[in-house]
């Protein structure tokens, strides 16, 4: 099998016409911003000018001004590249002129005094001050002015602007050591590693850390786009003022290099063009929609409404073009190698070959046989190897089956004149694992790994001869193509690309062993990893994942980071995904490493229901990782120039950051004694909205725990978090602005000026030292990875000429760490905060069944005892179960529902709940929609009915998944008729657009449902549970809802929506909200359940399960009746169900977690049905 040439295009033109196309664009070439996105390029075949004002583009023959150029002419047989990126940009710059560049005379001040207060602004008279070419500084032999070591520089250059119209773009390039602030006419133009933007850094201020210059390295300097142009520039006079700083008086070099570059719609009179030591990416035309590589219709039409072009672009593989041979002519062929922007000249291919079909897939249990090779294709031959390198013509040639009996990676080839060779077909077979952790499998050309001059995993030529070796080929930002398999324990595959492969990490890079970044990309085949690599998270793609050696925790425990993201998870921080396994480069066993999520803006979005590309992601300190920092540094204003102690000002914080994310994040960091924080590893965001919260990421802890300090459990973390100076140099002997420089506590320190803030840090923190932090339950997930591990260390530590039995020292110094800190950070926040003393909270519940939330933590188990600060308040929420409600509070003057208790003596609060008598109950959830079909994105939705009860009230009803984050609040006056519906829509104004005149419909939610299921929970204004479904996307959950166009529908609104076979997917195409189900089946004998006639305990579903599963069973008559699950020893984990019930089919889910919210390991479970005179358990398998 081939794939053919079927590329169509009905209007050839001998002027304009669509020339060559790329859908799916690894790395051929990257526009301005370093993305890959599709490309369209244009040529004029005529022998007149063509401008394209008013032409329009379009992926949407419907639609033909989807994309509308902007006034730019093509010369005469000439091409035009657009990137089909969904960008959506019109913006042209015809021209760079570099007007200030490298050895260009400034004036200059050495910063040993505060310079003149206006020395950056044009009026300024700099003529007392020293002059002198750039570069400036000493160390480095980059140095045409050499000074003597400084704390600080200040440098000015004026330039001349004649025509402001033409300029489009200001763009300033700066090699630096180690920080500056540069200024046009007296505004803040860039910064990098000093301060915050907007304050000036004093002339005694030391940059924020180490930075080395690139150029005299052989890289460029940093490049900043500035705007807004006309604000910024004059015409006629104008000054470019640079201040530099250096890290202190010690450092050993100090580099300026400042150029400045104007982009122009014309090229200047006696224009000089970019300074040679410059590479600035064009200004490049994009369109507002990409381009499927399945194939789709591109019309290119003229202004006046004629169809100059128009091509079927068809299926195209990754970095790999159609287009015309010659330029403007009629055939189209592949181009294995794509000329964006030029003409077609490098040879064309009728198609693309299919990879060789072999005849055993690889596997971990290999057994020795022969392995036969075949192509469908006719007269293609066919060429492998078997050590992992990547075949092509000059490899083996098949031409007989081959036998393999030992680990072999297997590589194979289609090949045939006049075709583009297949992509390889690559098997893993392994013979010698037996273990219990996944596998995978690397191969690539062992060139990629370990030429001295192109390998990324050796020293190379250039390698300092001191760790970590800077200089060497593993610190450069090298990718490599490489093959990926991963294998599950049982030895099913669990997916198998082509990607790219970096060196990943920092220091760690120098150890022998060392952590890569995997990248699913286009031109290698695949956009995306498409697996569920990590059973406890509901993430199917990945675009990007890391195999790490552990970090700074390499050769100590091998899975410190790997606890703390569980731990952390447990609280509610947001961290990476840990899964270890056992790791093979070109079939030779390579030990262990940890697979981890990537982070970057798609790990956002698969955590949280926001567009990737929409967010701003930052690091450090304001450095940009992806948008902008905007936000962020007006939101770090305003804390600098307000009084945090005010309330009114704390609600403007509240409005712009996360502030429960914030305090669970540094509780965390600071229980754990992360000493790598939070000067470094620090990495925040927020979606680009209105309404948008910043929150943090907590990751790279390995130095948490005491790795380096295995006796530290008392250092005060919070005085060493909040410190405004940064630790003193007896820490570790080093710098004092290392690793926490004050911009790093800033924001801690700020916050905690707040009383309503501190009181909840410390209530916060107190919530977990009884629950989370309790060292019995963080030395229960010690012994889960030490038992996950233990098989696999004697050969991993051989493999790395590690010691097993330090290994296993390690892990129980570890313990010790653990076991003794979480009294001495109760010590640590009594003596920070100034607190009395501490008591006993002692919490019931009593006459029904329900939960109690407590500050930050919710509890299922009673009686529940803790420890709290006094006069600390501590804020409690009950929340009846099913079937109940809320009374009151036992001895308490109220019937709400949340209450505040500050004490100092031990106290007993009990919560009372009672049998729910409201007929809201006949309100139930009758639709779901949760995966729209993509023709028709409707976005999230679901329907209420009001099933044979009296008119009902929702107002103050709230809806919520199975995040308690995600609660929409039904609004006032929401009525609900009998037999009546209601939509609750995730955008109200999109299901409007689709299904006009549906009845009401409100929202907007604010969170969208999983595509993968999820528990689905309906609540009344008084906290009672009326209705949940735990739905999923596969059997016995009907499929086809699943994004196949089709929702969830009820059959019935009398059935039990807690069951899968009560639900059926909609008849009726995209649903039918508003209005009866399509799929509805009255009640009758054949269908309406019957009473059971016996008591039935169901196994559950799923099983395996991960995250979740429910447990069905049936009860004859009323009585008590109790669900509850056991662990392995028989220790009761948490009691589902206690509450007497009639007769009919129940259906109840667990979550995985246990009565103090907290999730549980792995393993065999076991749950047990009770009633009075009937007890039955069943197995159940959680997997992680």
């Amino acid at each position: 099998m081939a794939i053919f040439l079927s590329f169509l295009s009905v209007l050839f033109s001998e002027g304009l016409i669509i020339n060559e196309v790329m859908s799916s664009n690894g790395s051929t070439i990257y526009d301005e911003d370093g993305d890959t996105p599709d490309w369209i390029e244009l040529y004029n075949g005529g022998d007149n000018i063509i401008n394209l004002n008013g032409y329009g583009i379009t992926d949407d023959p419907t639609e033909p001004y989807k994309w509308i150029f902007p006034a730019i002419e093509i010369q005469p047989h000439n091409h035009l590249l657009i990137y089909a990126s969904g960008k959506d940009r019109q913006e042209w710059v015809a021209h760079w002129e570099t007007i200030i560049d490298w050895g260009y005379n400034w004036n200059y001040f050495l910063g040993n005094n505060p310079p003149p207060e206006n020395w950056n602004q044009q009026n300024y008279n700099d003529a007392s001050w020293e002059s002198g070419p750039s570069g400036f500084g000493y160390g480095d032999n980059d140095d045409a002015t050499e000074i003597s070591p400084i704390i600080s520089l200040y440098v000015r250059h004026e330039f001349s602007v004649n025509d402001i119209e033409s300029i489009l773009k200001i763009l300033l390039h700066v090699d630096y050591d180690d920080a500056f602030v540069a200024y046009i006419n007296g505004s803040e133009i860039a910064r990098a590693n000093i301060g915050s933007t907007g304050v000036p850094p004093p002339y005694n201020q030391g940059a924020d850390s180490w930075l080395e210059a690139e150029i005299y390295q052989g890289g460029e300097p940093g490049e900043y786009f500035i705007e807004p142009v006309e604000s910024l520039l004059e015409n006629g006079a104008n000054v470019l003022a640079v201040q530099l700083h250096n890290f202190n008086l010690e450092s050993s070099d100090l580099t300026l290099i400042p150029f400045l570059t104007l982009g122009s719609s014309d090229a200047p009179q006696n224009a000089q063009g970019l300074s040679e030591h410059l590479n600035v990416s064009d200004i490049n035309l994009h369109t507002n929609f990409k381009i499927s590589s399945s194939g789709e219709t591109l019309v290119l039409t003229t202004p006046d409404g004629i169809i100059q072009d128009s091509v079927n672009t068809g299926i195209i593989l990754g970095d790999v073009s159609r287009g015309r041979q010659p330029d403007g002519g009629s055939e189209w062929l592949y181009f294995g190698e794509p000329t964006p922007g030029s003409a077609n000249v490098t040879t064309g291919y009728f198609g693309v070959l299919e990879p060789p079909y072999l005849s055993q897939q690889g596997s971990l249990f290999s057994n020795p046989g022969f392995i036969t090779m075949s192509t469908a294709t006719p007269d293609a031959e066919i060429y492998y190897t078997t050590g992992g390198s990547y075949p092509n013509d000059a490899s083996l040639l098949y031409t007989a089956p081959i036998y393999i009996e030992d680990n072999t990676i297997l590589r194979a080839v289609a090949i045939k004149q006049g075709w583009l060779n297949s992509r390889p077909n690559t098997q893993s077979y392994l013979f010698d694992y037996a273990g219990e952790l996944p596998v995978v499998s690397l191969s690539t050309n062992p060139e990629h790994f370990w030429d001295s001059d192109s390998g990324i995993y050796v020293l190379g030529q250039n390698a300092s001869s001191n760790f970590p070796y800077f200089g060497a080929n593993f610190w450069q930002d090298w990718e490599r193509p490489i093959h990926i398999e991963m294998f599950e324990p049982n030895g099913l595959l669990a997916f198998s690309i082509d990607a790219g492969v970096k060196i990943y990490g920092n220091y760690s890079r120098a150890y022998p062993q060392k952590s890569l970044a995997i990248f699913a990309r286009g031109s290698y085949g695949s956009t995306a990893i498409n697996y569920q690599i990590f059973p406890e998270k509901d993430i199917e793609s990945f675009e990007a994942i890391v195999l790490r050696n552990s970090g700074n925790d390499y050769d100590n425990t091998h899975f410190r980071d790997g606890l703390v993201s569980i731990i952390a998870d447990r609280v509610g921080v947001t961290v990476q995904a840990y899964r270890p396994a056992v790791v093979y480069l070109n079939g030779e066993y390579w030990g262990i490493q940890n697979i981890r999520e990537k982070i970057n803006e798609h790990f956002i979005a698969s955590h949280f229901p926001i567009d990737p590309d929409n967010i701003d992601m930052l690091e450090g300190n304001n450095q940009v990782i992806h948008g902008d920092q905007t936000h962020y540094i007006d939101l770090l204003n305003f804390i600098e120039e307000n009084d945090m102690s005010d309330p009114s000002n704390y609600d403007v914080i509240t409005s712009a950051m996360n502030v429960d994310n914030f305090i669970r994040y540094n509780i965390t960091q600071i229980f754990i004694d992360n000493w790598d924080w939070p000067g470094n590893n620090i990495k925040y965001w927020r979606p680009r909205a209105p309404d948008g919260h910043w929150r943090w990421i907590l990751f790279d802890a390995d130095f948490s725990f005491g790795l380096f300090t295995p006796n530290g459990y008392a250092h005060n973390m919070l005085e060493f978090a909040t410190n405004p100076g940064g630790p003193s140099q007896t820490i570790w002997g080093w710098d004092p602005w290392w690793p926490n420089p004050p911009w790093s506590t800033f924001l801690l320190r700020s916050l905690l000026e707040n009383e309503a803030f501190k009181n909840d840090f410390i209530a916060y923190f107190a919530d977990h030292l009884n629950t989370t932090f309790i060292p019995d339950e963080i030395l229960n997930v010690v012994d889960e990875i030490t038992d996950e591990l233990t098989d696999e260390m004697p050969e991993h530590t051989s493999r790395w000429d590690l010691d097993l039995t330090g290994w296993s020292n390690n892990v129980n110094t570890l313990r010790n760490f653990i076991f003794y800190r979480n009294a001495f950070t109760w010590s640590h926040i009594q003596s920070y905060f100034g607190l009395t003393g501490s008591y006993q909270l002692y919490l019931n519940i009593d006459g029904g069944n329900g939960t109690i939330n407590i500050n930050s933590i919710k509890l299922h188990s009673f009686p529940w005892q803790g420890k709290y600060f006094d006069q600390i308040p501590v804020h409690l929420q009950a929340t009846p179960e099913p079937g109940f409600q809320f009374v009151g509070w036992a001895g308490l003057n109220t019937t709400s529902n949340s209450i505040t208790v500050t004490s100092a003596i031990d106290t007993t609060i009990t919560a009372v709940f009672e049998p729910a008598t409201s007929d809201s109950e006949a309100i139930i959830i009758n639709e779901i929609n949760y995966n729209s079909a993509d023709d028709y994105d409707v976005q999230d939705w679901i329907e209420l009915t009001n099933n044979n009860g009296s008119t009902i009230n929702l107002s103050g009803w709230q809806f919520k998944d199975e995040n308690d984050d995600h609660v929409f609040i039904i609004p006032e006056q929401t009525i609900l008729e009998n037999g009546a519906f209601v939509i609750l829509a995730e955008d109200t104004a999109v299901f409007n657009g689709f299904f006009p005149g549906s009845g009401p419909v409100i929202g907007n939610l604010g969170f969208g449902l999983s595509g993968g299921g999820e528990l689905l929970r309906l609540y009344n204004e008084n906290g009672v549970l009326i209705d949940q479904v735990l739905y999923d996307d596969s059997d016995p959950w009907p499929e086809e809802a699943d994004g196949g166009g089709s929702t969830l529908e009820l059959i019935n609104p009398g059935f039990e929506n807690s069951l899968p076979e009560s639900w059926n997917y909609s008849n009726e195409l995209y649903g039918t909200p508003g209005a009866e189900n399509s799929t509805y089946h009255g009640l009758s004998a054949e269908n309406i359940f019957p009473v059971p006639i016996e008591y039935v305990l169901h196994q559950n579903y799923p099983n395996p399960f991960n995250p979740a599963t429910v447990i069905k069973y049936e009860i004859p008559t009323q009585g008590r009746v109790a669900i509850t699950i056991f662990d392995i020893l028989g220790r009761e984990i948490i009691k589902l169900v206690d509450v007497v019930q009639g007769p009919g089919y129940n259906a109840i889910s667990w979550d995985g977690k246990n009565d103090s919210g907290l999730t549980v390991g792995a393993g065999l479970y076991f749950y047990q049905l009770q009633t009075p005179t009937y007890v039955h358990t069943k197995k159940m398998l959680l997997i992680r």
